[in-house]
């Protein structure tokens, strides 16, 4: 079932899957993972990830139904960590 939000980057509402739509839980469990997991990226320290991460994120538009504050401060919080 779709779920309509508005998204200030498309400046209006869209439709996506439910199945797609990204918390702020469920980014924040990936970053927890992030360098980790993934065939992709295990060649790779999760410090350089997460800069990576924070870099790109300071470019996108499109947060949808995340919190970005709360998303940026958990991955700068890990990259204390590391």
């Amino acid at each position: 079932m779709a779920k309509s939000f508005t998204s200030e980057a498309n400046q209006g509402e869209r439709e996506m899957p439910e199945s797609r739509l990204h918390t702020t839980e469920s980014e924040c469990h990936y970053l927890n993972k992030i360098g980790k997991t993934s065939d992709a990226t295990r060649n790779y320290y999760p410090r350089i990830m997460l800069e990576r991460y924070l870099s790109a994120a300071a470019h996108r538009a499109d947060w949808g139904s995340m919190d970005k504050a709360m998303v940026l401060a958990h991955a700068r919080k890990l990259m204390k960590g590391l």
